[in-house]
């Protein structure tokens, strides 16, 4: 190893380095004003603890050292940045759209540019967009970030700017033997200082869920049901600002068991911010009348630098018990042979009748979905095969269809609800063959 190799590779240069190309010098130059000013410096410190220097030896001590920074920062103008903010002045969680250009000035060389900012627990970033001019040893790149401030006061955000610099020759032996041969291309690496921006963040006019333009949907599929037939419940949030938290409205009636799907999130960012779209889908299932509560969210709207409350209203749910009633005949006289006989005709021409229909209409179903339907079949049989208690399987059962799943729901029922013991691994088998 060349005297000083290890402090260069510690400031940035790719462990397996074999050298200096002709290219490369403004790097060399500019590693080692670093180190030796670096080194001047602290030996200067430690001189003038130790003893009392003379004013002259002083001067000129300080003049050299003078002259390597200037030197290194000279070395080091080999390209040029640029930043934007859309604002300095924002709300807590208001997008600002930040943009950093960056353009490689040194052509004898080949540099790579990576940019971002620096979140430390007060800033979400994300970045929107990276273009990159790959134009020969003239390389140019813009960051476009969207930040979210996350906290109120003065805040600092600072940046990191990754630059690789490197040379044709080091290039060429990267790609040099073949496809299945090719090597990472050997390169200078440097955290470079970017200085920081301040912002003016001020704290929400209040306690909100929603920072943003939003709104609410609320639809239930009908406002009576019998006992133990679920009433479906969707919840619509749809809007633009920053994202809201996994579960913003959360739901719990009592006395009602509440089946959920897992909700729909649509997100991307742009711009204006982050574009949500979320859809949460409930099943409530109970055996007496209850009352879906009434939904709120406060929202803070950074545009028009108000407040405002998204709601919807309560429902009235109506479940009917159902009523057994034994049967009497009411008729106190059979009927005749010949009234027997005229029925049993009439039934026979309504059966033949509807057979045909059916058998008309399910063959043609059959030959357009059976695709289609075997897909679906074996998704539903998977989800069944996993359920692994009463309560899930229910579940999917009550998802699926309750109609035709009636008989083996109410078992299900009657175990989750009264404690009844039933077989699962029957009910299972049973209710595959029917499906």
């Amino acid at each position: 190893m060349k005297p000083g190799r290890g402090k260069l590779r510690a400031l940035g240069a790719r462990s397996g380095d074999s050298g200096f190309g002709i290219g490369d010098w403004k790097v060399a130059v500019r590693l080692f004003c670093h180190l030796s000013f670096e080194r001047g410096f602290a030996s200067l410190c430690h001189w003038m603890k130790a003893a009392k220097p003379h004013p002259q030896s002083l001067i000129a001590h300080c003049s050299l050292l003078i002259a390597i920074f200037a030197v290194s920062l000279s070395a080091a103008d080999d390209y040029a940045w640029q930043m934007e903010v859309s604002k300095t002045e924002a709300y807590v969680k208001e997008p600002i759209v930040l943009t950093f250009s960056v353009e490689q000035t040194d052509r004898s060389q080949v540099m790579f540019f990576d940019f971002k900012p620096l979140e430390e627990g007060k800033w979400r970033a994300i970045r929107l967009d990276k273009k990159i001019d790959d134009a020969y040893h003239h390389r140019k790149a813009v960051f476009t970030y969207l930040l979210f401030p996350l906290k109120s006061g003065d805040l600092t955000l600072r940046f990191d700017l990754l630059v690789k610099r490197t040379n044709d020759e080091a290039i060429a032996q990267s790609t040099t033997g073949g496809r299945y041969n090719v090597r990472d291309v050997k390169t200078w690496d440097r955290h470079d200082a970017i200085a920081s921006r301040v912002f003016h963040i001020d704290p929400l006019p209040g306690k909100f869920d929603l920072v943003g333009d939003f709104r609410l949907k609320e639809r239930i599929d009908r406002h009576e049901t019998e006992a133990f037939h679920p009433i479906y419940l969707t919840i619509e949030l749809q809007g633009i600002g920053y994202p809201p938290r996994e579960d913003p409205l959360p739901i719990h009636i009592d006395g009602v068991e509440i089946f959920a799907d897992k909700p729909q999130v649509l997100l991307r960012y742009d711009k204006r911010g982050a574009h949500y779209r979320g859809v949460w889908t409930y099943a409530l299932v109970a055996d007496h009348d209850f009352t879906i509560p009434a939904l709120r969210l406060k929202a803070f709207s950074p545009r028009t630098r108000k407040g405002y409350t998204l709601h919807a209203d309560a429902r009235r749910i109506r479940v009917i018990r159902p009523v057994r009633k034994e049967l009497v005949d009411r008729v106190s006289k059979p009927e005749s042979a010949w009234e027997s006989i005229e029925a049993l005709k009439r039934w026979g021409i309504d059966l033949l009748i509807f057979l045909s229909g059916f058998f008309t209409a399910w063959l043609t179903g059959r030959v357009r979905g059976l695709w289609k339907g075997r897909k679906e079949e074996d998704a539903f049989i998977k989800a069944l095969k996993e359920a692994k208690d009463a309560k899930t399987l229910l579940n999917l059962l009550v998802r699926t269809d309750p109609k035709r799943y009636g008989p083996w729901i109410e078992e299900l029922e009657a175990a989750v609800y009264r404690g009844q013991r039933i077989d699962l691994k029957r009910i299972k088998k049973e209710v595959t063959r029917h499906a």
